[in-house]
């Protein structure tokens, strides 16, 4: 995403630390900062999915904005950059299901994400503002980034134009979009983790219904792991089977070739996955069929079902 270009009007022709500075500071309460910074650290450790809507009631007071809000970049389903509204307060709250935009588009105008913004008139750089009935006398827009990537922005707005922001204003609301960076990243792992585990329970769950085994090898350092199921169709132990040339030991000797063969075709990209039945020597010398089927480095093992019939050169190996 391209750097935010400054528009003609805007205050950032000159930095606008300078130009805040310019202007007559409000008085403001130490006190009333600092318990705000440690309720956000609490939540950010307690409850990090619900710290950016208390994040913007606190910057609605500690900077008397008539609207604070923050959005988060996305894109849809033509690949377009928006903004997202994720938490609202003040007036934009309270219109937030009459006329508030849930999107953000920007009509033509990047955004900046490296350096905090201050607006006047933002409606004509955003065009969804326009269906708002509140007029935006100033706005100041803090960039959220990580690792120089853009994650959206915080809004301050005055809906006044007799309150104007001051360098207080932007330094709390720098120190604010640090707790909101964190707080969605880490809401973002912490959903990603979950949708792990609940992919992984779909996982074993299915494993349960079909009763395969599964293995995984790693095809740098030759080890591979099997699945409790695929120890027990096997009967070997876990130290039986560390590495493949164990596993390859098993392989009934008639059968070896053609595994190896079907394996090398896969591993060179011949064959999209990999698809084999050969005879695997339990403990009691006893041969099974087996099944191998392989995506990436991940595979499953089959038991050959009772009774079934082997085609008659496994007969004879049998007899042999």
């Amino acid at each position: 995403m391209e750097a935010w270009q400054t528009p003609p009007t805007n205050l950032t022709d000159i930095p606008i630390a300078d130009e805040l500075s310019r202007r007559i500071p409000r008085s403001h309460d130490q006190k009333a900062e600092n318990r705000a910074l440690q309720t956000l650290a609490r939540q950010l450790a307690t409850s990090p999915d619900r710290l950016l809507k208390t994040l913007v009631a606190i910057a609605k007071d500690l900077c008397d904005a008539g609207s604070v809000g923050v959005c988060l970049l996305e894109e849809n389903a033509t690949s377009e950059q928006i903004f997202r509204w994720e938490a609202l307060a003040g007036a934009w709250e309270a219109a937030e299901h009459r006329n508030t935009p849930r999107k953000l588009r920007l009509s033509g105008m990047p955004i900046e994400h490296q350096t905090p913004q201050l607006y006047f008139a933002p409606e004509q750089y955003f065009t969804d503002l326009q269906q708002l009935e509140l007029p935006i006398a100033e706005a100041l827009v803090v960039p959220l980034q990580a690792e120089n990537q853009p994650l959206g922005a915080i809004w301050i707005v005055s809906h006044d134009s007799d309150r104007q922001f001051d360098a207080e204003d932007l330094e709390i609301a720098v120190a604010l979009a640090d707790f909101a960076v964190a707080g969605v990243q880490i809401d973002r792992a912490n959903q990603t983790k979950e949708a792990l585990r609940e992919s992984e329970e779909r996982w074993q769950l299915a494993l349960q219904g079909n009763n395969d085994g599964i293995w995984d090898c790693n095809l740098q350092t030759n080890c591979q792991i099997l699945s409790d199921r695929c120890l027990e169709i096997l009967e070997r132990g876990p130290e039986e089977v560390k590495d493949f040339s164990q596993f390859l030991s098993y392989i009934h000797p008639d059968d070896l070739e053609i595994m190896q063969s079907t394996w090398q075709q896969h591993l060179h990209r011949e064959t999209s996955h990999y698809c084999c039945e050969y005879r695997v020597r339990s403990r009691g010398r006893a041969l099974q069929m087996g099944f191998s089927q392989r995506a990436s480095n991940l595979g499953r093992v089959r038991q050959s079902p009772a009774g079934r019939r082997f085609p008659d050169r496994y007969q004879r190996a049998q007899t042999n």
